[in-house]
């Protein structure tokens, strides 16, 4: 994951700021993200965090929050998990 990270980042070295967070944006929210059944708008928004709380978690200097995903459906993929 963090070699994507490094990959990302060299991909968007030369791109002034603005266009770099449309850009990256685009990326998480558009193209990794965009299969997902979110149902509202804040669940696409926790899960954008919650994909870049590893990286940023330096950053925070006190206590960083814990996410908790669910599903609204039974599928059975979500059946392989171990218990």
């Amino acid at each position: 994951m963090f070699a994507t990270i490094r990959w990302i980042c060299r991909r968007f070295r030369r791109i002034r700021p603005r266009e770099q967070v449309a850009r990256a944006r685009a990326l998480l929210v558009d193209e990794l993200l965009v299969d997902f059944p979110f149902v509202k708008e804040s669940d696409r928004a926790h899960a954008v965090a919650a994909i870049l709380l590893p990286f940023l978690r330096r950053m925070i200097g006190g206590l960083a929050p814990i996410h908790l995903i669910e599903a609204p459906t039974k599928a059975p993929v979500k059946d392989c998990w171990p218990a």
